[in-house]
């Protein structure tokens, strides 16, 4: 089968005072991020069983990171981008199903790329239909 996955973040937005300064001064963050994943599945076993499997996919990362300070009458800002650096990765886990329609995944995932290598782990619920 074929997986194809959105998560996006929509940003947050967050305040603080600066301390240790004499005089008032504050700083505000927000970041917003969205990923792409899409590739094959490969599903071993069969039945109402544990079913481990296999996801080469093809991943895209992308965000942005703005910060705002105050410090009295000084005012700045700086925004960066954030790129992904793997646009490739393997993922392999396992699907328990709890239910027709009903399941609990496992996955754990390595994205190698850019001279580093990237990992990742989730759990999740999975609704199907």
């Amino acid at each position: 089968s074929l997986l194809a996955e959105v998560t996006a973040f929509m940003g947050s937005t967050r305040s603080r005072d600066i301390p240790g300064l004499a005089v008032a001064g504050s700083l505000e963050a927000r970041s917003s991020w969205y990923r792409a994943k899409v590739g094959p599945v490969f599903s071993f076993g069969t039945g109402d069983r544990v079913k481990p499997y296999l996801f080469p996919f093809f991943h895209y990362l992308r965000g942005s990171f703005e910060l705002r300070e105050s410090i009295e009458t000084l005012k700045g800002e700086e925004k960066s981008d954030l790129e992904g650096r793997s646009l490739f990765g393997i993922a392999g886990g396992l699907d328990l199903p709890l239910s027709p329609g009903l399941k609990l995944r496992a996955e754990a995932g390595v994205y190698p790329g850019g001279g580093r290598t990237g990992y990742s782990a989730s759990l999740a619920t999975v609704f199907s239909f």
